[in-house]
């Protein structure tokens, strides 16, 4: 048996960040490690199956200082009795602090900070963070990034904004993207859409949350663009949850408005499994946003590796996150930031069936360099030069 790994995350088990903590998880059991994942209580049936590795649920929550508190202090004294080799926390901060707290009491774990995003700034860009406490939670991001023995940055992107803000380059690993799993995107069933929701046609699906925070209306305001030029039946399949009832009846009524009922479904939330095997039954599936913010450039979208795995032919906004894994007219089609260029784009590849099939196959090759395996990889390279 390798080393004792705590893998601990303050979100949910149906968050989809959980997607790169439960697929890396399972590779690493796979390579001896004893690995436990800890993550947030939240009494939901947990969307993965047959789970390899112990996993422990705390209270917490991940916009809310009390949340985070809360969080911490139950991680602390979950760490406290045990002896872990390696702490890999993942942002928010709530799940390394209590691990670097213990170090000064004695704790013997090598702590490693993942850092998948820029989550202060986005909290405050979706409101759910108030920016009068947003730069004191900066300072103990930093804090914790500055005291850790390694810290993972997603991105070449993210790593130069956070050396930017004062993170000692040389203690970051740069470990693009979250993996995605190869074989699992291949062997499952297509679940066709068509079926579930009674139309016929061709599809346009996204996967993801929506919310406007997302852009997501703007897929909408493009999709009926399409609607309106296209002479074939097509729909728009948007698989996710809302974040909240209001922004649920905000897209209800711009569907409303813009009179495509019957043409734009919302499926809710649906396990990850569930919703890959939908995504296969895309014809083309997209990825929308605009704008130029430091947290949505350093990110690298599960949601793009899924479509990219499963064989998808992808229309993405020409923005850096998804130049972050796309190249366009090789794996993906870019277009500019606006819904009539995006709608002109989706249109091109409905209606050149060539061009499609040749993207689509691009983007399975592409998608192998980011398997969970690979992933895994330069994980366990953080691990080894940590314990070294």
């Amino acid at each position: 048996m390798k080393e004792k790994v705590a893998i601990v995350q303050n979100v949910s088990i149906n968050d989809h960040r959980m997607v790169h903590t439960d697929g890396i998880g399972r590779e690493l059991v796979k390579r001896g490690y004893d690995v436990e994942v800890v993550i947030q209580e939240s009494g939901e049936k947990c969307q993965f199956e047959n789970l390899p590795y112990e996993l422990f649920c705390l209270p917490g929550d991940t916009y809310s200082i009390a949340g985070q508190l809360i969080f911490a202090r139950n991680l602390f004294r979950l760490l406290r009795g045990k002896e872990y080799d390696i702490v890999h926390g993942k942002n928010p901060f709530s799940s390394v602090l209590p691990a670097l707290l213990l170090k000064k009491v004695g704790g013997r774990a090598k702590t490693i900070y993942d850092v998948r995003g820029l989550w202060v700034d986005f909290g405050v860009h979706a409101k759910r963070i108030p920016k009068a406490i947003a730069s004191w939670l900066g300072w103990l991001d930093g804090f914790c990034m500055n005291r850790v023995d390694r810290v993972i940055a997603i991105s070449h992107e993210l790593r130069d904004v956070l050396v930017r803000r004062g993170v000692a380059e040389g203690n970051i690993e740069v470990i693009v993207g979250d993996g995605v799993d190869l074989l699992k995107a291949r062997s499952v069933k297509v679940k066709d859409v068509r079926d579930v929701f009674g139309f016929d046609g061709k599809v346009v699906g996204y996967v993801g949350s929506i919310g406007r925070a997302r852009c997501s209306e703007r897929i909408i305001e493009a999709f009926e663009v399409v609607k309106e030029e296209a002479d074939f039946d097509v729909s728009l399949v948007m698989m996710g949850p809302f974040p909240d009832e209001f922004e649920a009846e905000y897209f209800q009524n711009l569907v409303e408005k813009k009179r495509l009922e019957g043409a734009v479904f919302f499926t809710g939330y649906v396990s990850h499994d569930e919703a890959i095997g939908y995504m296969k039954s895309f014809d083309v599936a997209v990825a929308y946003h605009e704008g130029d913010f430091e947290f949505y450039n350093v990110a690298v979208p599960t949601k793009v590796l899924e479509y990219m795995a499963t064989g998808r032919s992808i229309v993405a906004t020409d923005h850096r996150m998804y130049r972050n894994l796309l190249t366009h007219g090789v794996d993906g089609y870019l277009t500019e930031q606006n819904p009539k260029a995006f709608a002109e784009g989706v249109l091109y590849l409905l209606e050149n069936d060539e061009l499609s099939e040749r993207l689509s196959k691009n983007a399975q090759r592409t998608a192998e360099k980011y398997s969970f395996e690979k992933v895994t990889d330069e994980v366990e390279k953080v691990y080894e030069s940590v314990l070294s």
